[in-house]
């Protein structure tokens, strides 16, 4: 059994993964050095213009699915 926190954390995670799979998918086909946990998102890179450009992507993907940074 698990506590109400515990159940909290556990759906957030299911709801995180399941929402942004796909946004998963979109970053390594475009050769993104990344990291998730849950909804917290952090891009690697030398450029800024590339981590520019990397944030523009991830905020037309999760605003064309109902979401927002």
């Amino acid at each position: 059994s698990f506590s109400p926190k515990e159940s909290a954390i556990l759906v957030s995670f299911f709801f995180a993964n399941l929402l942004l799979h796909d946004l998963d998918d979109l970053l390594v086909e475009k050769g993104l050095k990344y990291y998730r946990y849950m909804d917290d998102i952090k891009i690697y890179g030398y450029e800024e213009i590339d981590l520019k450009r990397a944030l523009v992507e991830i905020d037309m993907y999760l605003k064309g699915n109902g979401l927002s940074i």
